[in-house]
This record gives structure tokens, sequence and C-alpha cells, in this order.
């Protein structure tokens, strides 16, 4: 339930409620490469690139594919 309401959080740019309901759902594990991946953008959202990309590094560490692919292209 988490997940899933964070992704509609961020859909409607509530960054912060989104961030929070990424981070219960690592916490109770679910979909933690792609919830990483998710708090990613929650920063990015604020221009806070390099908590950003310790996020995008976690989801990679999970196998996330798009936290690999956004952490090649924007942690330089």
């Amino acid at each position: 339930i988490y997940f899933e309401r964070g992704l509609a959080y961020y859909s409607t740019h509530q960054y912060k409620k989104a961030f929070h309901d990424f981070q219960n759902s690592i916490e109770m594990k679910y979909n933690v490469g792609e919830s990483h991946y998710m708090t990613g953008l929650c920063w990015l959202s604020i221009a806070k690139k390099e908590k950003a990309c310790e996020s995008f590094k976690l989801g990679f560490l999970y196998g996330d594919s798009l936290s690999t692919k956004t952490m090649n292209e924007i942690c330089k």
C-alpha cells in the first residue's frame, strides 16, 4: 500500500508525502530497489542531487535497472 500510495503522491507533486511512503515501503522490504529509485526522484525534485545519487546507488545495489540508468546519467 505504501509504495502505490507513494506513486500517487509523486504523480501529484506531493514529494514529501511520497518520500515518506517510499521510505516505509523500504522498511517493510517491499519493492526495495524501485522504492530507492523513487526516493531518489523525490530528492531530485527538491534539487538534492547528492542525496538522490545515494538513493539511486542503493536502488542499483538492489538490482533496479532504472536506478542504474539514472545513476549513470546524473551522478557523474
